[in-house]
């Protein structure tokens, strides 16, 4: 065998060897290229009678969850949805639906210094606000995750301390987790408001989804337990009054009256208890002073 003929026959087998060797790699390198894209969402399907809120939730035979919120939407949300038309408004401005929800929240103990005295139906209130990412689109910081839980319902939020604390972005606007909204502009953190029974302040987001549904952005509130009428996005604090002109708010959302009536409404059960509850305390704390007098101080010193 000649010197040619061997250095073909190596040539051929290096290049044989070698296309086993990559047709047993694409696969891989396929996989990996695969696995680094986002995976679809899923996709709709055409609405039927049984799709409709009525069909699923009001006339569901059997056990079911009831649902506890209270809401308000646009009628194209009414409509998308299939949910009663009962419930929606022209008059909601700013975003397209918002859900109030009072829902029970932990055994609160301690109340006047007695680690027995505890509350068992302590309640907290929630508000869930969904922006069409079109109609009304939130200025978000992409800096930050496109999803955040709440946090105060894992087991997480009793096993966190200093040394081991919640992995968020902290805030600039107040104590807490940085807002996922930033001006664009001048690039400062922005923080929502709101006004309502409970006067008007600062208003912590619980929890967020940029695409809750296809288009379309979820905020989730925890609001005080009285019915707000405003809320609004801006740098600093905002007066309403000026958040409604567009004076220092980069976004304001605005409540009808009718939705609000249906809140206080919902509302009633879990004031009476509470109220129930503070004049029991109340009356214990008033019986154990009666009982025990404090000694008061003798004006002049004894000799």
């Amino acid at each position: 065998m000649s010197t040619t003929q061997i250095k073909f026959m190596l040539r051929h087998s290096l290049s044989t060897i070698c296309t086993f060797i990559c047709i047993g790699l694409a696969p891989l390198t396929s996989n990996a290229q695969s696995l680094s894209e986002p995976l679809p969402l899923l996709q709709p399907e055409p609405a039927t009678e049984k799709s409709s809120y009525e069909a699923r939730i009001l006339k569901r035979q059997g056990v079911r969850d009831v649902d506890p919120n209270v809401y308000v939407y646009t009628p194209a949300v009414a409509k998308r949805f299939q949910m009663p038309l009962e419930w929606a408004s022209d008059e909601l401005k700013g975003a397209e639906a918002v859900a109030f929800r009072v829902v029970p929240s932990y055994k609160t103990c301690g109340w006047g210094g007695d680690p027995k005295a505890c509350q068992e139906d302590a309640v907290r209130c929630d508000m869930d606000v969904y922006f069409d990412h079109k109609l009304n689109p939130l200025p978000w910081d992409e800096r930050m995750r496109p999803a955040a839980l709440d946090r105060s319902t894992t087991s997480g939020a009793f096993i966190a301390n200093v040394a081991n604390p919640l992995s968020r972005p902290k805030g600039t606007l107040i104590d807490s987790y940085r807002s996922p909204f930033t001006d664009p502009t001048s690039g400062k953190e922005l923080g929502w408001q709101s006004v309502g029974a409970m006067g008007q302040g600062w208003t912590g987001i619980r929890s967020y989804d940029r695409e809750i549904f296809q288009g379309i952005s979820l905020v989730t509130f925890g609001v005080g337990c009285g019915a707000p009428s405003a809320a609004w996005l801006a740098e600093s604090l905002v007066w309403e009054k000026d958040a409604r002109t567009g004076n220092g708010a980069r976004v304001f959302i605005s409540m009808p009256p009718s939705w609000q009536s249906r809140i206080k409404q919902a509302l009633a059960d879990s004031d009476q208890r509470s109220k129930a509850f503070f004049k029991e305390q109340g009356q214990k704390a008033l019986k154990a002073l009666q009982a025990e007098p404090v000694p008061s101080k003798p004006a002049t010193p004894i000799q």
